[in-house]
């Protein structure tokens, strides 16, 4: 009898330790449904991966619009004071931030808008004037480049009234005559001011350079 006890007793416990187990399985077996539906509605989503600065939407709906440069950390633009030198970069570094950054500068005012706020100097001082008008020029961003090079980059400059002063001579001119030609070329020109009584000292009468070279100190600008 008491063998017949703990047989019972026996066949109790491992009765309660299947019904245990399959409680677990049948638990284990749900949660991994559960998993396997999620992962299939994962995969047949159309959202597809979303990156940083990136928008992506499914085929057949709207455009896909991508804006993967406004990620990109552009170095800050430098001022341009006027330096022929630096004409070129300056545009450069302008343009990189149109082409980075479309939605900011949809069109040419504010491009406009953008290079003339980082002029300073002799430059600033060449923009002051449409400005205040409020030039056309300021409404056609192409117009605006070509200007700007005209003025200041050395390419095209020297092409045209940079060679041109470099070869004037006063010759039988008079000193005003003279003056007044020198000061129309470099009204087209961005030569420093150093630089002009440099060429407009080597263009004068040979007498004249004798006289202006007992001058001391000698004149900084061709004014003097």
């Amino acid at each position: 009898m008491a063998m017949l006890d703990e047989l019972v007793k026996a066949i109790t416990q491992l009765q309660a330790e299947v019904v245990s187990s399959k409680e677990l399985t049948t638990s284990l077996a749900e949660r991994v449904s559960q998993l396997q539906d999620k992962v299939e509605k994962k995969e047949q989503s159309p959202t597809g991966v979303s990156w940083p600065g990136t928008s992506y939407q499914a085929s057949g709906s709207n455009p896909i619009s991508l804006n993967v440069p406004s990620a990109i950390p552009l170095a800050p633009t430098e001022r341009f004071s006027g330096d022929p030198l630096k004409a070129q970069s300056f545009l450069v570094q302008v343009e990189l931030h149109f082409t980075c950054k479309p939605n900011t500068f949809p069109d040419a005012q504010s491009k406009v808008a953008f290079l003339l706020s980082y002029l300073t100097g002799d430059a600033a001082t060449w923009a002051i004037p449409f400005v205040r008008k409020n030039s056309p020029l300021l409404y056609n961003w192409r117009n605006v480049v070509r200007k700007f090079e005209r003025v200041f980059d050395r390419r095209t400059v020297t092409q045209s009234e940079d060679r041109e002063l470099l070869d004037l001579r006063q010759g039988n001119q008079d000193l005003v005559s003279y003056l007044a030609n020198f000061n129309r070329l470099v009204a087209e020109t961005s030569w420093p001011e150093e630089k002009q009584a440099v060429l407009f000292f080597k263009g004068l009468k040979e007498e004249l350079k004798d006289i202006l070279a007992q001058i001391d100190p000698q004149p900084t600008h061709c004014q003097e």
